[in-house]
């Protein structure tokens, strides 16, 4: 470490099912259900993980009094690399150290801890995985999309949740944290990106680590996806680096594509009653059919199979619907692409409301958009004229 640099400490008081991790900045409380897989009062490699952005974000080493793995804090510093190439002055390098280094060097379980939110990537890893009759269990976190004062509409998510639950293992693991509260504080998060959900997610699943030789996290988008909602949380080049030397968390579905998986959920009853994703908090776990993660999933099932399934409030769709999906985002376009492309291919472009003229008004915005860039780059030249030649080679560019 550099000599006189700043030092987030991190005390772990651990005690039965629950551990407090006190800092200088502030504390995350962490609470588990199950205490037969939790290994939350031997190790503390977990505490990086929670710890590590906030350690970022103020640009100040991370020492974690306890235990934990070398290899943990070899990862945890290239993740931190990562982020400082990527954000330099939000997130920086950092050093991590534990008071006791202990290499995990017992042979790792050979079953698998699957995270479990309701939302369609879930839902289509825990089918595929069945479908491969892997040995795993389920682990679902309150204290993100649900708060930790909320257990009424958590206790209704676990339940909505709990048939797909089921078919995958008999042991469903809860985690609850209050980590976002402390995020938060610190303002890691940008507008529209969310950085700190996948340090949450890896901090809850490494209290189990020693139980599972791997952490199986469905990934938010094909891997072209990741690119355009770029920088995102959870990611294909830093996602792997979450590992203690046995246990490590691995991204599922990266180079599946979301039409693909509500193909396959749709063939499921089961999964397809389990879906909850709506970002209206009002009503969570059910899925309002009017926020924009709602209004998107609805028409990749129309896209897809020509239809849509009864699991939304509200099933219209208005006519202006690329617009409510903010094709001028580059997310956003992703998104009205996925549809537009997949409703083409299926032949069910028709049953989309307003297909022709939404597919017409983004084509027509980005050609302007396109036609600018390329005036702004040559010039206005008094009296000169382009030719469609070059105005042609110019906008493939």
């Amino acid at each position: 470490m550099v000599q006189n640099r700043n030092r987030l400490v991190v005390d772990v008081a651990a005690s039965g099912n629950e551990a407090l991790l006190k800092s200088s900045v502030g504390c995350i409380r962490v609470v588990t259900n199950d205490t037969a897989t939790a290994s939350i009062g031997t190790a503390s490699d977990y505490a990086v993980w929670y710890f590590l952005p906030i350690a970022m974000r103020l640009d100040m080493d991370l020492h974690i009094c306890g235990r934990g793995s070398p290899t943990t804090a070899l990862k945890a510093r290239r993740i931190s690399e990562i982020w400082q190439s990527w954000l330099p002055g939000h997130l920086s390098r950092v050093e991590v150290s534990f008071s006791e280094e202990v290499r995990r060097d017992e042979p790792a379980s050979d079953r698998e801890l699957v995270f479990l939110s309701g939302g369609l990537d879930a839902a289509h890893t825990a089918l595929t995985r069945l479908a491969s009759g892997r040995s795993q269990d389920v682990i679902t976190i309150q204290g993100m999309d649900y708060p930790l004062d909320d257990d009424a509409r958590f206790g209704a998510l676990v339940a909505k949740t709990a048939p797909l639950a089921e078919l995958l293992s008999g042991r469903r693991i809860i985690v609850k944290s209050d980590a976002y509260s402390l995020y938060e504080k610190v303002e890691l998060n940008l507008r529209r990106h969310h950085l700190g959900h996948i340090f949450a997610l890896a901090g809850a699943g490494f209290v189990h680590a020693h139980g599972y030789n791997r952490l199986i996290l469905a990934a938010d988008e094909r891997l072209d996806g990741q690119f355009l909602t770029f920088p995102w949380g959870s990611n294909s080049a830093t996602n792997f680096l979450f590992d203690d030397g046995c246990t490590r968390l691995c991204s599922d579905s990266e180079d599946v594509a979301r039409p693909e998986k509500i193909a396959l959920v749709q063939s499921s009853e089961i999964a397809l009653k389990s879906l909850s994703f709506c970002w209206n908090r009002q009503v969570q776990p059910q899925n309002c059919g009017i926020c924009v993660k709602c209004l998107r999933t609805k028409l990749l099932f129309l896209a897809v199979t020509g239809g849509v399934p009864p699991i939304f409030s509200v099933d219209e769709i208005p006519k202006n619907w690329a617009e409510r999906l903010r094709y001028k985002e580059p997310g956003g376009l992703h998104a009205v692409h996925e549809i537009l492309n997949e409703g083409l291919a299926s032949g069910y472009w028709r049953r989309i409301p307003n297909f022709e003229d939404m597919r017409a008004e983004v084509r027509a915005y980005y050609g302007r958009v396109k036609y600018r860039r390329w005036e702004k780059e040559r010039g206005k030249q008094k009296g000169r004229r382009f030719s469609i030649t070059e105005i042609i080679r110019s906008l493939r560019r």
